[in-house]
């Protein structure tokens, strides 16, 4: 498949690192020249540096997505001094663990800011420049979060939810001016935000994560399945096997996948308070 994207430009959000840095390296061997968004620059820096040392076919931006005037401003100059991509990932991307009652408004806010708005941001200055043109392809990093309720989870899971939808959504509006549309609802993914999920109660992560370490897939593998849906033009990215065996319990059984659920989040509770 390498060369299938030649002479494209790709602009990528969360593209420091995770999925979003090694997106960006494949699409660049693949024949994009890429612009690299995100909050940290060392990583910023150091990703350009692999794609190309000598800085012709790769840049970077330091923006922070939550933020509607670094976008605004992050699209002006953009499309000034390199020009309107042909190809948006949206990958910028937090999470967060923890219950309801135990988060705050601030945490709301937080998870919320990058994980929708910054999609819904980047959407909306970048794209009348898709629909002048005609054509063009959205990404959308969502999550198997998106598509069934898991416990301990629900600031992820809402934004990953509203994440579907407006993909969703947006792809539906879009093929009327030519543009695709994608999104990609992956199981854990070994990326250092496995390393970084914020807790309501610290400690309790652990095992979590480290249950989340032994099945997750590889970023590689996850880029090959994004590729080829984008040549196929696919509605929804899910993988790998496991996630779509939970998919369709949650689709086709939402009394058992009910059942399951709550039996799960009476588990963590008990397990909470034999912590005390």
């Amino acid at each position: 498949m390498t060369g299938s994207f030649n002479d494209e430009l790709a602009l990528v959000t969360g593209a420091a690192s995770g999925i979003g840095r090694a997106l960006s390296l494949r699409l660049a061997r693949e024949g994009c020249s890429v612009i690299l968004v995100d909050i940290d620059r060392e990583g910023l820096e150091a990703a350009c540096r692999e794609i190309d040392p000598s800085g012709t076919r790769a840049t970077w931006y330091l923006a922070d997505v939550s933020d509607a005037e670094q976008v605004e401003r992050l699209h002006e100059l953009v499309t000034s001094e390199v020009g309107t991509p042909d190809i948006l990932v949206n990958s910028a991307g937090v999470a967060m663990a923890g219950t309801f009652d135990q988060v705050s408004l601030d945490d709301w806010r937080w998870l919320l800011g990058v994980n929708l708005w910054g999609a819904v941001h980047t959407v909306h200055y970048f794209i009348n420049d898709f629909y002048s043109r005609g054509s063009g392809h959205i990404i959308n990093m969502a999550s198997a979060a998106g598509l069934f309720v898991l416990p301990e989870a629900g600031l992820y899971t809402t934004s990953k939810y509203a994440m579907v939808g407006f993909s969703g959504s947006l792809r539906i509006q879009a093929s009327v001016h030519g543009v695709k549309v994608m999104t990609v609802c992956p199981g854990f993914v070994a990326t250092p935000m496995l390393e970084n999920v914020r807790s309501a109660e610290p400690g309790f992560i652990e095992d979590d994560a480290a249950a989340a370490r032994r099945i997750a897939m590889r970023p590689d593998r996850l880029i090959d399945k994004i590729l080829a849906g984008m040549h196929k033009d696919s509605p929804v990215v899910t993988c790998p096997f496991y996630i779509n065996l939970m998919y369709g319990t949650a689709r086709h059984f939402p009394r058992l996948w009910d059942r399951l659920m709550k039996a799960g989040a009476r588990a963590a509770f008990r397990a909470k308070q034999r912590r005390g």
